[in-house]
């Protein structure tokens, strides 16, 4: 659920007060806890970058910090809680795929789209000025990275009907099926070197993670005891993949200085921490959901959940004009690891958060007033097929220009995705191809002809 507030909406003070009962309020909280970690996740790495690493990356202690940085799992997670939620109430009054992909849809797109506009316009004039090298360069190319989780969330929101559906019959089975083809996935792309296999694992992996969401929908993984083994099994089994395989890095971010990532595609040790940290968040509901019967907690909730979207797209914006700005007065942060580095990280933090909260307040509308808007025509088959191909296409143009980047796009340059290389402005048609197909109206009805 998204919450709105712009004007003639309702106010934080009366979404606390009308909340319902039986809400599961926590799942709105692991949303906004997972988007704080990664905004200030990415921000502590930007700045190692900036400066170098200074080694810091293959310390035990920092590798094993990465566990408690890596939540993309988590927003799996409860968004399979959200589409189980869904489609079991679609089920029950005879919804439609094309009305699920378009509610979905709609809540997803309309901020990424404001975002690639404006980063659109500004790449174009700075490759046309010529300024598009060095800092800049590398912003263009990285500010678009972390959409790859949307791309990848919009192909699970395309698969989640049959999913669901193969849940409703075989229940944690599934989980188990794509695990274990997970499993072998790797041990193809580890075991005889076939690295192009692993780009099966962006689906297999991603989609467990999203399957046990309907399992907690359905209230299964509450069972007692249940959390606490998955929380020591999940991450016991990812603790002796990393140390004790050496297939697996004990990193579970990316760094550029990496060859080797559990992320990019995931893998299977991946997937064991995900389980790992379910679990976990699990074990904390009880104490968390107490907590957030208080309005003051759950009125920061509701706030955080109408901008979730505005803050993941623009988070890399803040901190390249923080760096930017440092650059301009010719100053460097203090060298990665060292103790002034240590007391730097608060203020850095807080100089990322000043122009993150000015750029939410100047991009927030198209997510709140997409919150709010209802399509209310009916879907019949020709809008159907257009809500599939038009998500299709979105999702896949998406994920490309987070892999491919902005700068260089007037050039036409390309960069390898997968197995193709692709150009940037390829990935911008499918994008806007993709949102023409879902915006696609019903025919009008021809009026009665009098007799």
């Amino acid at each position: 659920m998204m919450y709105g507030m712009a004007d003639r909406s309702p106010t934080i003070t009366g979404l606390v007060e009308s909340t319902p009962a039986q809400r599961n309020r926590y799942v709105d909280f692991i949303r906004v806890f997972a988007i704080g970690v990664v905004v200030v996740g990415h921000w502590l790495l930007a700045l190692t970058i900036l400066n170098g690493d200074g080694g810091i990356s293959h310390m035990l202690g920092v590798q094993l910090l990465t566990w408690g940085l890596q939540v993309m799992p988590l927003f799996f997670f409860v968004g399979g809680f959200a589409h189980g939620r869904t489609l079991a109430s679609l089920h029950r009054r005879g919804g439609t795929y094309g009305e699920f992909l378009r509610s979905r849809s709609s809540r997803l797109l309309p901020p990424i789209l404001v975002f690639l506009v404006v980063w659109l316009v500004a790449a174009a004039v700075l490759e046309t000025a010529g300024w598009e090298n060095g800092p800049i360069e590398t912003a263009t190319d990285r500010v678009t990275t972390p959409l790859w989780f949307i791309g990848v969330y919009l192909l699970l929101v395309l698969a989640a009907p049959a999913m669901y559906d193969w849940h409703r019959r075989h229940g944690g089975w599934v989980v188990v099926v794509l695990a274990v083809a997970a499993i072998c996935v790797d041990l193809v792309r580890y075991g005889m070197g076939w690295s192009w296999v692993a780009a099966f694992n962006l689906f297999l992996v991603w989609a467990a993670v999203h399957q046990l969401g309907y399992l907690w929908s359905d209230g299964l993984l509450d069972r007692p005891g249940l959390p606490a083994l998955a929380a020591a099994g999940g991450l016991g089994v990812t603790a002796l993949l990393t140390l004790g395989t050496g297939w697996y890095p004990v990193l579970m971010v990316g760094l550029p200085s990496e060859p080797v990532s559990n992320m990019a595609p995931p893998n299977v040790a991946l997937l064991t921490h995900g389980i790992g940290l379910i679990g976990l968040a699990l074990l904390f509901r009880a104490p968390v959901e107490r907590w957030l019967r208080q309005p003051r907690p759950w009125g920061a909730v509701i706030l955080g959940n109408s901008v979730i979207m505005t803050l993941f797209c623009w988070h890399l914006t803040a901190v390249y004009l923080v760096q930017g700005a440092l650059l301009l007065f010719g100053l460097r942060p203090p060298p990665a690891g060292t103790a002034r580095w240590l007391a730097f990280l608060p203020l850095w933090v807080l100089l990322c958060a000043v122009p993150l909260v000015l750029l939410v307040r100047l991009f927030r509308y198209p997510e709140q007033a997409s919150a709010r808007t209802k399509d209310t025509q009916p879907v019949g088959q020709r809008r159907r097929l257009a809500a599939v191909a038009g998500l299709t296409l979105a999702a896949l143009g998406i994920f490309v220009v987070s892999q491919v980047g902005l700068d260089g796009m007037l050039s036409g340059r390309t960069e390898q995705v997968l197995v193709f290389h692709l150009p940037a402005w390829l990935a911008i048609l499918a994008i806007g191809a993709g949102t023409l197909l879902l915006r696609l109206r019903a025919p009008r009805e021809a009026p009665a002809v009098p007799s």
